[in-house]
């Protein structure tokens, strides 16, 4: 996974779910990607 797919992700949740609490949780979701898989390519 790219920088530019996690962004897209988060966009993705963002834009699904408007209520501004909401950001926090795709942060969450990237951050805990990445501390699983560092890099996988």
């Amino acid at each position: 996974m790219t920088i530019p797919a996690l962004i897209a992700a988060a966009v993705v949740l963002t834009a699904t779910a408007p209520p501004p609490h909401v950001p926090a949780v795709p942060v969450r979701h990237p951050a805990s990607w990445t501390g699983s898989r560092p890099s996988p390519g």
